[in-house]
């Protein structure tokens, strides 16, 4: 095919540029750069030791331990509502501590339990349990 004018280097533009431009361009290996993340002994803790967990695990009709004795006292322990037990998992900044008892319809023992914000109740405190931060 004959050359068209127009491939033709223009006076202007210099045999040194029309050289430049038709240079083989190098190849460069793909790299990859990777990083490896190294924890230290900072990020490790996990547990917050002020925070306790519970589930709320009793049926029953709730007394208070007014005169915080841990022990059931029919007239002077205060009623404060029915519970069910929604078996729904708690989270408490306050220490469990048995601080009510749950009576059941048709029972006479007092089960002791502790009793958070007076929504629920748990009867197994863990203490060594707490809640996970991370």
């Amino acid at each position: 095919m004959p050359q068209v004018f127009s491939d033709l280097p223009s006076p202007g533009t210099g045999i040194k540029k029309e050289r430049d431009r038709m240079k083989k361009k190098v190849y460069a290996k793909p790299t990859l750069i990777g990083e490896e993340f190294v924890p230290n002994e900072y990020v490790a803790a996990c547990e917050n030791p002020t925070s306790y967990v519970g589930y709320c695990d009793i049926s029953g009709m709730v007394y208070l331990d007014t005169n915080e004795n841990q022990q059931y006292d029919p007239g002077i322990d205060k009623y404060e509502y029915f519970n069910t037990a929604c078996n729904e998992k708690y989270e408490s900044t306050t220490k469990p501590h048995i601080n009510a008892f749950v009576v059941r319809p048709f029972e006479h023992n007092a089960i002791p339990v502790f009793n958070y914000n007076n929504v629920h109740v748990t009867q197994h405190i863990d203490e060594t349990l707490h809640h996970n931060v991370s």
